[in-house]
């Protein structure tokens, strides 16, 4: 008899953790949608780019990245600055800006 209760009680955690297990990856698929559709095309965001003041610091690299999570296009810039890998960043409200995306410390000496 208690053979049969404890077969019972295993079955009735191991369904519980299963299930626990399939909520939860239900919800973080949700967090990492794939399925996002940008507001602009990616050749909307290179126009805009191309027309912004991400051209006076340098030239709009081929590479880009759409993130969907800040929902914004990133086209590497052809700048040469130490310590830094810039992009020129497009919002969907076609605002954008330059983010350096710069690593570590940067001495005196270096910056000017």
């Amino acid at each position: 008899m208690l053979h049969k209760i404890l077969t019972v009680v295993v079955i009735v955690v191991f369904i519980s953790i299963m299930f626990t297990v399939a909520t939860f990856m239900n919800k973080s698929n949700d967090i990492f949608d794939n399925n996002i559709v940008p507001k602009l095309t990616l050749q909307e965001a290179n126009q805009i780019a191309q027309n912004s003041e991400c051209v006076k610091e340098g030239k709009i690299l081929e590479t880009n990245l759409y993130n969907p999570n800040s929902k914004t296009y990133w086209f590497n810039l052809d700048v040469n600055k130490s310590g830094c890998n810039p992009a020129c960043v497009v919002y969907e409200d076609k605002r954008t800006e330059i983010n350096y995306r710069c690593t570590g410390l940067i001495s005196d000496d270096i910056a000017k």
